[in-house]
């Protein structure tokens, strides 16, 4: 750098009359628009620390747009849940129809239903309320607090020594 380069940079800064008519700047004023940061074509000045931030607000911006468009390609909750049900009533009438025709035992049906309920009975009672929130409304869940059902539960009635019994 030579007072060419120098002396355009500090226009507008003050200065104070030096011997053989030079100019004398405070540095902490001369040094910012000596190494200020300048666009190319002759655009607006900006400092570095402002292009960063700018730089970085626009990276955000780009985030936020590229985060949208992938939430707008994923499946709504309510639209899965549609599938869901929609396939869970089309198995029940294809095993309906199977129970009319005799092709499923009944009797096994309801033996494995009867287990299943025990075993959800005792999930239940080993690991308390917490359990059954998974899977019951809220407002059976309030009605078995209302009854004193355990938090917690009763460890030391096992699923697994349950099992052993059987």
């Amino acid at each position: 750098m030579d007072r060419r380069v120098v002396a355009p940079l500090l226009d507008g800064v003050p200065y104070t009359n030096g011997p053989n008519n030079s100019h004398q700047y405070e540095t902490t004023e001369a040094l910012p628009a000596i190494y200020r940061c300048r666009h190319k074509h002759g655009g607006p000045e900006a400092t570095l620390a402002e292009a960063k931030i700018r730089n970085e607000l626009a990276a955000a911006k780009l985030r936020e747009i590229k985060a949208q468009k992938e939430l707008e390609e994923l499946v709504p909750a309510e639209m899965t849940l549609l599938a869901i049900n929609t396939h869970v009533k089309y198995v029940a009438q294809r095993l309906d129809e199977l129970l009319r025709r005799g092709l499923i035992d009944k009797a096994w049906l309801d033996q494995c239903h009867a287990r299943f309920v025990d075993i959800v009975a005792d999930l239940s009672v080993q690991y308390g309320l917490e359990f059954v929130k998974t899977f019951a409304k809220p407002e059976d869940v309030q009605r078995l607090k209302n009854l004193g059902f355990p938090e917690q539960g009763f460890p030391e009635r096992s699923i697994e020594a349950q099992i052993g019994e059987s």
